[in-house]
């Protein structure tokens, strides 16, 4: 290794243990439990809510959940879905595509403007009378007991302090860069 590339070595384990946020998945429950589908659409007369645990310092960036129509749905083109934290609307753009995971399933993703995540609640609905729309079931309960359904968010957490065993290692590299480079001066 040349003298040269030491510098950059250095410089790059140093900010990668300085921390940052990173792309994640905050939280998930993905779809593998049938019996925990929840209907939610207008006929309904509100959304099926979700509890999301407490995320401190985490930035949403995209909401993902799965979904059917419902058998009497006059098509899936009028969906009119609307996505709720703490029981106000997110806009972004919405794309949809099938799912493989059941028959019928889609996958719905929300890309939106980052916003900080401090919600609580969770709801998905389709507020159209013309189609009938069902949040698929996840495994088990959600943090506030409810059963659960089938959604992800995606962003970026809270950089993290490292942990103080790879500082020591970082520290040890550096004393040996800086004798190594006071040897050959």
């Amino acid at each position: 290794m040349t003298f040269q590339l030491r510098p950059l070595i250095v410089s790059a384990a140093c900010l990668l243990a300085s921390g940052g946020a990173f792309a994640d998945v905050l939280y998930q429950q993905l779809p593998t439990d049938p019996a925990n589908n929840q209907w939610s659409d207008a006929p309904t007369g509100s959304p099926y809510l979700q509890a999301i645990p407490a995320l401190a310092g985490a930035t949403l960036d995209k909401i993902v959940w799965w979904g059917f129509h419902g058998p009497l749905s006059m098509g899936e083109g009028a969906d009119a879905l609307e996505v709720l934290l703490n029981g106000t609307a997110v806009a972004g753009s919405l794309t949809k595509e099938a799912d493989l995971t059941y028959a019928g399933l889609t996958r719905y993703t929300l890309d939106i403007v980052d916003i900080a995540l401090t919600a609580t609640e969770i709801g998905v609905w389709n507020n159209s009378l013309d189609v009938e729309w069902i949040w698929a079931g996840a495994s088990g309960n959600d943090t506030a007991g409810n059963p659960a359904t089938a959604f992800r968010l995606e962003g970026t957490r809270a950089a993290s302090v490292p942990e103080p065993t790879t500082l020591a290692l970082l520290g040890l590299a550096g004393a040996a860069f800086l004798r190594t480079r006071r040897a050959r001066a």
